[in-house]
């Protein structure tokens, strides 16, 4: 009987193979198996599970199970089972076949199974080398209907499944991938192609999606006849050409090119490819290659650049660019002939604008002068903003020192035009340093040369250029030596301020006095103003020294009120005077020290006069205006004209006292003084003449018709408490070299 249900199963077997083979799809495979299964003798129940992506559980695919209700809600019954649950899910966990002849002796395998009535049941995992493609098991209401033999036919059966199956699902997933491709490959919003890798069309494109065709303007037909480099790099197509060349001989697999392409509607851009080789057998087929539009990316990178290496408030080359270029220039100098030029400029009393028109009107200033730069240098030049009010220019290729010369010359044009600011305007000076080198000056070194210009050009005045000589380093050690002093003597109030009378020349008595700036050093005693007083106009602390003087001036008066001392006279400098702040100054001194503006001259010189303008003249009117007396001092020495005179509030006009020297020596200088005492007493000017140190001096200036005279005759500077209210020449004039030697000692 065994043998005869043997034979029976070998020809099911064999039909089950034909099914196998037959090209049929996965669901209906299955059907007929199940079918075809189920005709076998003692066949009652035949299903099929396969597992789930996870590997966890079986899913029932077809079967037969023809049981009552009392299966309903059974373990084997469900759709989907666990594996090591159920009859199934055992085998499943177990990847072996498992016969019951009798399901009465063994109930914990499948309780669903023994009440369905099935009494014998066996099942094999379907396996696919060592993937468990899922699991199948038959059963029998009689006792014992299957024996041990029939597991190898069940085995085999199972493993010709399990492989059909197993090539079923590999192509269904193979045709859901290459569709999910299309899908994404036509809908991504990035370009993408499929580029030729065989060896005879290398680089050709084979198939492109819309978003190429949107980020190149041109459509697939137009794509499919270039080549990869004519459509990423049309002006450099080598490099690509060789990458893609490369990729097709398989020595690289992937690369990444840029290239700017112009659309045919003109416009330009930046694009960025990608590629990968995609093989098929040994060697690479085709290549997929991702195009994105960098354009925006290129121009933020640009900008990104232009800020790291650009002054963000004038747009000029910040300080690392144009050191850069300074190195370069330099370093490309040819060593036989010509030379490297830099300029260094700084813009005088810049402090104060910000001071008085505040750092907005600043930055407008700034960003003026940037401008005036850029259209005064060559094309071949730098100019740059390195910090604060300082600019640099380097000139390469310079035949020599006279063509720097006229460089400097045509920058020293940006200051001519006030620059306007909201409600006004303001005139602007620059201080030029320039310095030329060759490929063998370090770059630190020539920007330190064209400094010390710089700073020499504000020391002999200010609005002029200076050039670098191995001279100047001497003085601008003495420059930072002095500056370090000032700060010193304003830290530790070493200041002190020393008085000169000045006397009516008609009784003798002192009716002012002006105050002389001295430094009471602890080390080297006390200091005359020809230690320090030319530095301290450029002094990063003159306009803190200067308020100081006139704050105590203003406090030292007041305490003289009742001695019948009319005014002090202090000496502001050009810079007080174009800061637009002078008359602030003044007037707020003189509210802190309770003094009248009628007890205050204040004295600047012609050129502070001449090179004020427009802003130094309304200061000027406004003090005047408040009872402040104002004094040109040294006339006669600067440019000032008759104009000037008539522009100008000035009250006091200060004889030089190289004309008062000349005085009964020089008949010109006779001239001079009484022709200046003249038309001060015609325009009702006081007249005051400085340095006498003789008594025919004295006796001169009477005749002349001179108010007032100052000098070692009547006496030198001296501290407040020491200054002598009744002076009288006589006597003094046997003392004057004495007194000169001890005031310059």
């Amino acid at each position: 009987m065994v043998a005869t249900e043997t034979m029976l199963s070998l020809g099911r077997l064999l039909r089950l193979t034909e099914a196998i083979h037959s090209g049929r799809g996965l669901a209906e495979l299955l059907e007929e198996l199940i079918q075809q299964a189920g005709e076998l003798p003692e066949v009652d129940t035949v299903r099929i599970l396969l597992t789930d992506p996870t590997g966890e559980v079986l899913v029932a695919q077809a079967g037969i199970f023809p049981y009552g209700e009392d299966s309903e809600g059974a373990q084997d019954t469900e759709t989907r089972v666990p594996i090591g649950a159920g009859f199934a899910g055992r085998i499943a966990a177990q990847r072996r076949p498992l016969l019951v002849p009798d399901l009465d002796d063994f109930p914990v395998y499948s309780p669903a199974l023994h009440r369905a009535g099935v009494r014998c049941a066996v099942g094999v995992p379907l396996l696919a080398g060592n993937e468990l493609i899922g699991v199948m098991h038959i059963g029998s209401r009689k006792s014992g209907a299957f024996a041990p033999e029939a597991i190898p036919l069940l085995e085999a059966i199972a493993e010709r499944v399990a492989l059909t199956v197993q090539s079923i699902q590999s192509e269904s997933q193979m045709a859901f991938s290459e569709s999910r491709f299309r899908a994404l490959f036509e809908q991504a919003p990035v370009g993408i192609c499929l580029v030729d890798l065989q060896p005879d069309h290398a680089g050709r494109v084979l198939r492109s999606n819309a978003s190429m065709s949107a980020i190149t303007g041109l459509g697939p037909q137009a794509l499919s006849r270039l080549l990869l480099s004519e459509v990423l790099s049309p002006g450099d197509p080598d490099r690509i050409v060789k990458a893609t060349q490369a990729m097709a001989a398989g020595e690289i697999s992937d690369y990444m090119a840029e290239g700017r392409v112009q659309r045919p509607d003109g416009t330009s851009m930046w694009l960025c490819g990608s590629a990968t080789a995609v093989r098929e057998e040994a060697r690479p087929s085709y290549a997929i290659v991702y195009v994105e539009d960098i354009t925006s990316r290129k121009i933020t990178e640009r900008e990104l650049a232009r800020r790291a290496l650009s002054d963000p408030l004038t747009g000029l080359a910040n300080r690392s660019r144009v050191m850069d270029h300074l190195t370069l220039a330099l370093r490309q100098q040819p060593r036989s002939g010509g030379v490297v030029g830099l300029l260094y400029l700084d813009i005088d009393h810049f402090k104060d604008v910000n001071d008085v028109y505040g750092h907005d009107a600043g930055d407008r200033v700034l960003q003026e002068v940037a401008r005036r730069l850029e259209v005064v240098v060559r094309a071949g030049d730098t100019a740059g903003r390195i910090g604060g009010d300082e600019f640099i220019v380097v000139c390469p290729n310079l035949t020599g020192s006279s063509e720097l010369a006229s460089i400097a010359t045509r920058l020293h044009s940006v200051q001519t035009d006030a620059i306007g600011l909201h409600g006004g305007s303001v005139e602007v000076g620059i201080s030029i340093g320039v310095a030329i080198g060759d490929r063998d000056t370090v770059p630190e070194e020539l920007l330190r040369r064209a400094d010390v210009a710089m700073y020499e050009a504000k020391r002999q005045g200010r609005r002029r250029w200076e050039a670098y000589t191995p001279q100047l380093d001497r003085a601008s050690q003495e420059h930072d030596a002095v500056e370090a002093l000032l700060r010193g003597a304003l830290d530790n109030g070493w200041f002190r301020l020393y008085y000169q009378p000045i006397v009516d020349v008609s009784t003798g008595s002192a009716v002012g006095a002006e105050a002389l700036l001295r430094i009471a050093h602890p080390e080297r005693g006390l200091l005359t103003p020809d230690t320090f007083i030319e530095h301290l106009e450029t002094a990063e602390v003159g306009a803190s020294v200067e308020r100081w003087v006139l704050a105590e001036a203003c406090r030292q008066m007041k305490q003289w009120n009742d001695t019948g001392l009319q005014e002090v006279s202090v000496n502001v400098s050009g810079r007080l005077a174009a800061s637009g702040q002078l008359s602030s100054t003044v007037l707020a001194a003189l509210e802190e020290a309770g003094l009248e503006p009628h007890r205050l001259c204040v004295e600047m010189t012609e050129r502070i006069v001449v090179e004020g303008g427009p802003a130094v003249l309304a200061d000027l009117e406004r003090l005047r205006n408040q009872g402040v007396s104002i004094a040109i001092d040294d006339f006669g020495t600067g440019f000032a004209s008759l104009t000037y005179l008539q522009r100008f509030p000035v009250s006091v006009m200060k004889i030089d006292h190289s004309f008062t020297a000349g005085i009964g020596a020089s008949p010109r200088d006779d001239a001079i003084v009484e022709a200046i005492t003249t038309l001060g007493n015609a325009l009702g000017i006081a007249v005051i003449a400085e340095g006498v140190e003789q008594q025919d001096q004295a006796d001169a200036l009477r005749r002349f018709g001179c108010d007032r005279v100052q000098g070692f005759l009547f006496g030198a500077p001296c501290p407040p408490e020491l200054l002598d209210l009744n002076t009288s020449a006589r006597g003094n004039e046997g003392k004057v070299t004495q007194l000169r030697r001890a005031e310059r000692a």
